[in-house]
Formats: structure tokens, sequence, C-alpha cells
């Protein structure tokens, strides 16, 4: 079963995507609607400005459920993996000030968006910048166990705000689906 819409061999979509927008439109209206997308958008175009700023050249881009990935031709460095992985959620952070007094509903959603992604779990910026980190400081052993207990751990605390969001919202299962969408890719790049 084919998982993306291939417009070239660079860019590919998610083919749950339209569906998961859909959704978003039904149950946010369409002011979350577009604070959300926006502040993904942000998030997103931070990550390709440093990249582009740093000389890195995009291999592909794909658009999933939760934000893209965006993969560079040739070995990024951890300095520059690092200045990549922190230019999104800082891009939300300033956007998000700029814009407070006069859309703050997409400023809080920029906030919401930032925070989320500097946690420590591999496959959010938080991760990336926490194997940054280790691997810059550490032998390569030890900063892969150091780095996988803590993701595994903040993946699991997640998972529990996750089902603590649940059961207090009237079933609002976005954080758990987050969690376990994060669960399954960080299993996926252990393999890779």
């Amino acid at each position: 079963m084919n998982r993306y819409i291939y417009f070239s061999k660079a860019i590919r979509i998610s083919v749950l995507l339209p569906g998961a927008l859909f959704l978003l439109l039904v149950r946010s209206g369409c002011t979350g609607f577009f604070s959300a997308v926006s502040a993904i958008a942000v998030h997103e175009l931070g990550h390709l400005a440093a990249g582009r700023f740093l000389g890195l050249r995009v291999s592909s881009f794909t658009l999933g459920l939760f934000g893209a990935d965006i993969r560079y031709g040739g070995v990024v460095g951890y300095r520059d993996g690092l200045i990549v992985a922190l230019a999104g959620p800082l891009a939300n952070v300033i956007c998000g000030i700029a814009v407070l007094p006069f859309l703050p509903s997409f400023a809080i959603c920029g906030f919401a968006y930032a925070a989320l992604n500097l946690a420590p779990v591999g496959v959010f910026d938080g991760g990336r910048i926490l194997r940054a980190l280790l691997f810059c400081r550490f032998e390569y052993r030890t900063a892969g166990t150091v780095y996988n207990a803590v993701s595994f751990s903040a993946l699991f605390l997640l998972y529990l705000c996750g089902v603590f969001v649940l059961l207090c919202t009237s079933f609002n299962a976005s954080l758990f689906f987050l969690c376990c969408y994060a669960f399954f890719a960080a299993v996926t790049e252990q393999k890779n």
C-alpha cells in the first residue's frame, strides 16, 4: 500500500494528511485550522531557511500528519543539524511574539507547537538537538545509550500526558495519537 502522494521524487505528501486536515477543520473550526496550519508552515520554513543559510541542499521534503520531514543531501554535521533543528521552534517563537497582539490564537498555536517540538523525543526537534549535543560531547556508544534512554523516557511521559488529556477532556485524543505516531516513528528510525 502506497503511503505517499508523489509530486516529484523529492516532494511527497502522506495520503493521511488530507483526512487529518479535514478532521482538524471540523474539530477546531476555521480559526483553529488556519492557526495550526500556519504555525506548522512557519516552523518548517524556519528549518528550510536555516538549511539554506548553511548551504545545505534539500534532497526530499515529505509532508506528514504532524509536520514535515526535510532530508538534506550529503553529510550534515552535528553543528549544522543543531542549528537547523533549533530554527523551527525559534521561528515559531519569534513569529508568535510578533503577532501576539493581533492574532493571539495563531501565537498560542505557534508557542505550543514549538514547545511540543522541543520535547527530547527522537522524531521531534528536541530529539535532534539532544542527539547533536550528546554525539558532539561523548563517544558513540555512551551518547547512543543516553540518547535512547532520555528519548524513550520523555516519550513515555508525553504518552502519560496524552492519556490524562484523553480522559479529562471528553476524548480529545490528539496528544495520545501524536505519542503513538512518535513511538512508531522512533521504532522505525531505530531499525533504519
